[in-house]
């Protein structure tokens, strides 16, 4: 159902599908959901090409200036997580910080997340610096452009960094493992701690700006 209602999702999901069988089922709930809206709204095609039409910010990333690098994912067309993200990047969508979230699905690492998720804080600190903007259409130009190069960008050259294979289904843990979050901690790489710690100052910094702002 969320997937019917979310095209762009949708086709970043059908990236990720092994199976004409999971296709199958995909096609009928989206065309259940489908057929039901029309029954109950039927002008909503007409009336979302026309909204469509006058927000010239709606563009898929791999239009954006520079975003033809993004076709260098297809090197890796035989994974999964390279078909996902080239299904995000061309699909359009209004430059937003939400939007970037799926990206986190082709992450792989525990340091590949604390990577992303810093240059997600970085991303929404250089627009709040850059502001105020004229327009909303300005606003979503700056936004959509630094995301190539702050956020897109270093994804895109993770999955560079993996072999151009069919991955295997994930292993599920043993059932005798436990997991504690203190053993955890003093496990991880150096590089990963500051890591972890470097995320959790920005989102502090986050909060306290939320706290503080003056709202009109």
């Amino acid at each position: 159902l969320f997937l019917a209602a979310k095209p762009n999702m949708a086709v970043a999901y059908v990236a990720s599908l092994r199976t004409w069988r999971q296709v199958r089922w995909l096609g009928g709930i989206c065309l259940i959901v489908s057929t039901v809206s029309l029954i109950v709204r039927p002008s909503w095609p007409a009336e979302w090409l026309g909204a469509l039409r006058q927000m010239e910010y709606v563009v898929s990333p791999i239009m954006r200036p520079y975003g033809v690098l993004f076709a260098l994912a297809l090197f890796k067309w035989r994974r999964t997580d390279a078909r996902i993200f080239l299904a995000l990047v061309c699909v359009p969508q209004t430059p937003s910080l939400y939007d970037l979230l799926p990206l986190f699905v082709v992450l792989r690492t525990p340091r590949e997340v604390s990577i992303l998720s810093l240059l997600t804080h970085a991303l929404f600190l250089a627009i709040v610096v850059s502001g105020p903007f004229a327009s909303f259409d300005r606003y979503a130009y700056e936004l959509g452009y630094l995301a190539t190069f702050v956020v897109y960008l270093p994804v895109m050259i993770m999955l560079l960094r993996r072999p151009n294979v069919f991955e295997d289904e994930p292993q599920p843990e043993s059932a005798g493992a436990s997991w504690h979050f203190r053993t955890y901690i003093e496990r991880l790489p150096r590089l990963d701690a500051t890591l972890l710690l470097l995320n959790g100052a920005a989102s502090l910094l986050l909060l306290w700006m939320t706290l503080t702002t003056r709202r009109i």
